[in-house]
């Protein structure tokens, strides 16, 4: 993590606080910044190993910058401009099993700000789509995670990668505007 974080300029306290939280939950936390095609296959090959955590870094607050990162495996999402107190709270989030959005991206999708294209069940992979199905039936996560034969970590990413794909803030929003959309019977 070192190397990118001081190309980041996140040093110092911040850094000590995200290494510090990775080494009392065991963990390796790797902070990649995602500007061109190579950093993403590189962040896809670390996020590969499960006991990795990655912090994509992005150049703007753009949710289809957030949306790529997330789908290559990231753990958490930054941007360059974003005040360096933040990564330990991605971090933080990301050590355990959950991705902390900005409050502008928050704003925009539940503003509506976003363009949808509009998606069918077909454009979602077999796995997102067994995701979804879980969800709406009530199942925890932990009980996807079983039912797929996946970690938590990877269903958590899924499903934040789902609420970004749909514009929905919350999985159970997910469900609705999935009902909505026609995507579930």
């Amino acid at each position: 993590m070192h190397r990118d974080a001081i190309r980041m300029g996140f040093s110092g306290e911040s850094e000590s606080t995200v290494q510090t939280l990775a080494t009392s939950l065991e963990a390796c936390v790797t902070v990649v910044f995602c500007d061109n095609d190579e950093n993403h296959r590189q962040l896809a090959e670390i996020a590969a190993d499960a006991d990795q955590y990655v912090i994509g870094v992005v150049p703007d607050l753009d949710v289809a910058a957030f949306h790529r990162v997330l789908r290559h495996g990231a753990s958490g999402v930054v941007w360059e401009d974003t005040p360096v107190a933040h990564l330990a709270d991605v971090a933080r989030a990301a050590l355990h099993h959950d991705i902390l959005l900005p409050a502008e991206l928050v704003r925009m999708l539940t503003a509506g700000d976003l363009d949808h294209e509009p998606i069918e069940m077909a454009d979602l992979d077999t796995a997102t789509s067994d995701i979804l199905v879980g969800l709406a039936e009530g199942l925890t996560m932990r009980e996807i995670a079983s039912k797929l034969a996946y970690s938590e970590r990877t269903i958590q990413r899924r499903i934040t990668n789902l609420c970004l794909t749909l514009g929905a803030v919350t999985p159970a929003q997910a469900v609705h505007l999935a009902h909505r959309r026609g995507l579930l019977r």
